[in-house]
């Protein structure tokens, strides 16, 4: 809210910011987006500042009481600063939550012209695959990732597998992935009901793997290569 009020009358939290606070993304950036009614807004520090050129009255909303895009002009100002497939998970969150509004989307897409973006939310709408859950978390976002640069097959996310629910899974494969981070790992707990989903999984037939942050993260290649090895059927 106060990057909002620091750039004056009309201010609004916009692109990857907004897409936060709707819940349609994870954001790490240590910038603050925002969209002005001009150019001529002022640019404080950990702000940045962004045209509102073609901003029209039915794209302005308020979530949780801060002035921002609404949830289509928010994808819209994501089509032009994300990858599409980062993109069609924004969409898809957008569905999930309920947010999404196809009427007004195409009333926008229609009014915004040749807008940097409006070419690959075209696409993505299009072409996009919409039909399961979308990720929960910026591990699986980023494993999503690694699967479209290496060419691995896309898995299904958050499904539900002999009653469990899995991160990933290739269902002719009879693979599952499961991307492990801290945050949701960590409590013994979590160990336990872990340990029992996969022995249950195991009995039917399924074969469970397992990759870490920092194999996601930071070592893509590797992951990819032993991913290519399992889903052949390899150990």
């Amino acid at each position: 809210m106060a990057a909002v009020l620091a750039c004056g009358e009309g201010a609004l939290l916009s692109h990857r910011s907004a897409g936060a606070l709707w819940g349609l993304r994870s954001s790490s950036r240590q910038l603050t987006e925002v969209t002005t009614p001009s150019r001529s807004g002022r640019t404080r520090a950990g702000i940045e500042v962004h045209s509102g050129a073609g901003i029209a009255p039915q794209d302005v909303a308020a979530e949780e009481g801060v002035p921002c895009t609404n949830v289509v002009r928010t994808l819209l100002d994501l089509a032009g600063c994300l990858s599409p497939a980062a993109l069609e998970r924004a969409v898809h969150r957008a569905e999930t939550l309920r947010l999404y509004d196809g009427l007004a989307m195409e009333e926008l897409v229609k009014r915004a012209g040749k807008k940097r973006g409006v070419a690959v939310l075209r696409t993505v709408l299009t072409e996009g695959d919409f039909t399961g859950p979308g990720t929960k978390s910026v591990l699986e976002e980023r494993f999503f990732d690694l699967c479209s640069t290496y060419r691995i097959p896309r898995p299904q996310v958050n499904s539900f597998v002999e009653g469990f629910e899995v991160d990933f899974v290739w269902r002719d494969q009879r693979l599952i992935l499961e991307t492990d981070s801290r945050a949701f790992h960590s409590h013994c707990r979590d160990v336990v009901r872990d340990h029992a989903r996969d022995q249950g999984l195991d009995t039917a037939g399924w074969r469970i793997r397992r990759a870490t942050f920092n194999q996601v993260t930071y070592e893509p290649a590797a992951l990819a290569e032993r991913l290519r090895g399992w889903l052949v059927g390899g150990a």
